[in-house]
Order: C-alpha cells, then sequence, then structure tokens
C-alpha cells in the first residue's frame, strides 16, 4: 500500500512538471519557432505585401518645384516607433532614424542645406492618436508629411474599416493646410498578426488609389532586400518589429529610390 502510496505521488509530480513546463514553452512558443526553422524557410513565412506604388511622380514633381521656388524645403515624418527609430539593441535615441537618413540623401540630391526633415515619431503611436496629435505636427507649417502607421493599430485590435476611417481624417486634415501627403505602407513584422496587416495595408491602399494619394510600399522592398543580401530576417527585426539599429536607413533607401526611380 505505501509502495503505490508513493507511485501514484511520483506520478502526479511528473504531470505538473509536465504542465509547467508545457506553459513556459507555449509563451515562448512564437519567438523561439523562427529559429527553429532553416533561414530559407524562415524569410518564407512571411506574407508578402505586392502593392503597387501610387502616384510616385508627383512626389518628385513637387520636390523638384518647391525647391526651385523658394529654395527650402521642410519636411514631417508622423508616425509610430519605426519613424521614431526605436532601437531594440542600446538605447532609444533616433541617430539611426529614417527621417535623418532621408535628409541627408535630399541635402545630397538637391545640393541644398535647406531641407529639414523633422522626426514626430512616437512609441506606441496608433492612428487615433496621432489624430489627437496632428496639431503638433501642423505647428511646425511642413510642406511635405510622410505618414507611416498601421502596426500599433492591428496589434490593439483596430479593424480596418476603424484604421482607415482615423487615416482619412488625418489626411484630410492635413490636405486643408495645403500639406502635401506621402502615404508609405507598415514595414513587415515577424509575429502572427501578418495576416491582418495584410488587410489592413490592403485597405489603405486602396484609398490611396481612388483618391490620387501618393503612396510606397516600404514592406515589399525591405523582403526583397533581405532575401537578396541573404540575411535572416530575425537579424533585421530582433524583436520581430523594429529594425536593428543601421537597418532603418533601408527605409530611406527604399523611400528615396522610389521617388526617384534609381
Amino acid at each position: 500500500m505505501i509502495t503505490l502510496k508513493i507511485v501514484l505521488l511520483l506520478f502526479i509530480s511528473l504531470l505538473v512538471s509536465c504542465e509547467d513546463n508545457f506553459k513556459k514553452n507555449k509563451v515562448k512558443s512564437v519567438k523561439n519557432i523562427k529559429n527553429l526553422l532553416p533561414t530559407s524557410n524562415r524569410n518564407q513565412a512571411v506574407i508578402s505585401l505586392k502593392f503597387h506604388h501610387l502616384f510616385l511622380d508627383r512626389i518628385r514633381v513637387f520636390l523638384d518645384n518647391q525647391l526651385t521656388e523658394k529654395s527650402k524645403l521642410k519636411i514631417v515624418c508622423y508616425g509610430n516607433s519605426i519613424t521614431h527609430g526605436f532601437q531594440v539593441m542600446g538605447d532609444n535615441s533616433d541617430l539611426m532614424s529614417y527621417p535623418m537618413t532621408l535628409e541627408r540623401y535630399l541635402k545630397n540630391h538637391y545640393q541644398n542645406t535647406d531641407i529639414q526633415v523633422i522626426n514626430e515619431g512616437q512609441n506606441g503611436r496608433r492612428s487615433d492618436q496621432a489624430l489627437q496629435s496632428i496639431q503638433q505636427v501642423i505647428r511646425h507649417k511642413p510642406d511635405l508629411v510622410f505618414l507611416e502607421f498601421g502596426i500599433n493599430d492591428v496589434y490593439s485590435g483596430f479593424t480596418p474599416a476603424y484604421f482607415l476611417n482615423k487615416m482619412q481624417q488625418i489626411i484630410q486634415r492635413f490636405q486643408s493646410e495645403n500639406i502635401f501627403i506621402v502615404v508609405l505602407s507598415p514595414t513587415p513584422i515577424l509575429t502572427p498578426e501578418q495576416e491582418e496587416l495584410k488587410e489592413l495595408t490592403k485597405t489603405l491602399h486602396q484609398f490611396c488609389e481612388e483618391n490620387q494619394i501618393s503612396f510606397i510600399n516600404v514592406y515589399e522592398p525591405i523582403l526583397h532586400r533581405a532575401d537578396t543580401e541573404n540575411i535572416e530576417l530575425i537579424h533585421i527585426f530582433p524583436d520581430e518589429v523594429h529594425f536593428y539599429g543601421n537597418k532603418y536607413a533601408w527605409l530611406a533607401d527604399v523611400i528615396f529610390k522610389a521617388i526617384y526611380k534609381e
């Protein structure tokens, strides 16, 4: 009888231990599964968003005309942590942000130092919050605004219709101030919310196409570059969302090359 009790206790203890290990592994499964895959499968697992750019010539003509007419230009990049340049590794400064890199590219292209690109990115910002804070961008009196939102909206469970409603209001508010708008697609994420991000981007792209608003798909060229340079995506997005340090410059590369067709 004593032996049977001991065996029974050992069996129960083993079950509890297995359940604890299962719970721990389940929490880590989303992130760790990519590290168990070969590089090719890991990159292929990311959904493609092959939405074409829209009305790029208008951006280039606008920039050329602005710099010809008054020889100066003010741009605001309005977005979330991707615009801000949140660094997973190291501090959270914006030294490697895409707005800073884009400013350098434009100054070199036009041989003009009177070009200012202002970083109005904020970690965690959603489209509804961007609408509420829009006056802080208008205060800068920009000639052009790049809009980059969507990832936090997906993580907050916003529907494409709700997201589009907020983006539409943001765009209309800027247009009422005669500010030129360029919409950027969200950047890649490696988390399970990829499908939701695709639907959100599809809705945004369709709206821009119907209303003749300039749109740059930064998502797909980043995936293409990672594939071309044979870089695992987890090394570009170490936390599965944010770029690793100097990889934020890739965003500026995509934008600049799209506008000037390089």
